[in-house]
């Protein structure tokens, strides 16, 4: 890793998230989280942004499936369109989870659904660059209890908790050595024949929360496609989400603008 990370230590910014497409309020959230990371050198300036899930695999291998199931979920929650169509997108779906390892990551996500935000083990789903190689990530917490705040919201616990305690993740990589025990395009299998290795470690000490409603702080941007060539995503899944990054962020500048201007 010396090439990439000659220095002991480098800052980060993290950012917790739900991805969830519609948060209820008053409803328990289902447990799809995001943990993403952003790392800068000792200059301020970037060098990868990785956005991580509490799941390790993906369902969807097929691009044009992808497209299709992606656009249904969006007209189904903002323009309130039949649910017919979405449900025969996932129906094509159903088929590429009939994994031994997606039906073992489901199985134990269900018994953690409960669990502490912050206990989970989030990963990059995906594959990036690292330098001539190929690598996924996975961050594994350090002693954070899972029964923590389960009478609080997940947003409550997690300010709790950081608000009181010191945070601690271990970084770990798996790299790819031959395509077919550690294929980059086929996202719903685990990756066999390569262990995960320790790389370093995540801290975030007690008291270091950002104000969530600062614009300053929304319009932070998490886009993988914006890190050093040598920390890009790889595979044909990973690209699509390039022009997903860069809508977003085009919506919430203009939401911050209102915000902004509507005080």
């Amino acid at each position: 890793m010396q090439p990439f990370f000659d220095k002991g230590k480098y800052d980060l910014t993290l950012r917790f998230s739900n991805a969830h497409p519609k948060i209820i309020k008053g409803k328990k959230d289902i447990p799809a989280y995001g943990f993403a990371v952003k790392v800068k050198d000792e200059n301020g300036i970037l060098l990868a942004n990785f956005p991580l899930v509490n799941f390790p695999l993906f369902p969807i291998n097929s691009v044009s499936t992808f497209l299709k199931l992606f656009t249904s979920v969006n007209r189904f929650f903002i323009k309130k369109w039949s649910s017919f169509s979405l449900l025969m997108q996932i129906i094509k779906v159903i088929p590429s989870t009939f994994t031994g390892s997606f039906i073992k990551n489901i199985f134990k996500l269900w018994r953690k659904r409960n669990n502490f935000f912050l206990s989970f083990e989030y990963h990059s789903v995906g594959v990036y660059r690292l330098g001539d190689y190929m690598m996924k990530i996975k961050l594994k917490p350090q002693s954070v209890p899972k029964n923590f705040g389960k009478r609080l919201k997940v947003k409550d616990a997690i300010e709790a908790y950081l608000n009181t305690e010191n945070f601690t993740a271990d970084v770990m990589i798996q790299l790819c050595y031959d395509l077919k025990d550690q294929p980059v395009n086929q996202l719903n299998v685990e990756w066999k024949k390569s262990p995960f290795v320790k790389i370093g470690e995540i801290k975030m000490n007690k008291n270091s929360l950002l104000d969530p409603y600062a614009c300053e702080n929304e319009m932070l941007s998490f886009n993988p496609f914006e890190s050093k060539i040598f920390f890009q995503p790889v595979g044909k899944l990973q690209k699509l989400r390039e022009d997903a990054y860069k809508v977003s962020m085009q919506t919430r500048l203009k939401m911050n603008k209102l915000l902004k201007y509507n005080k």
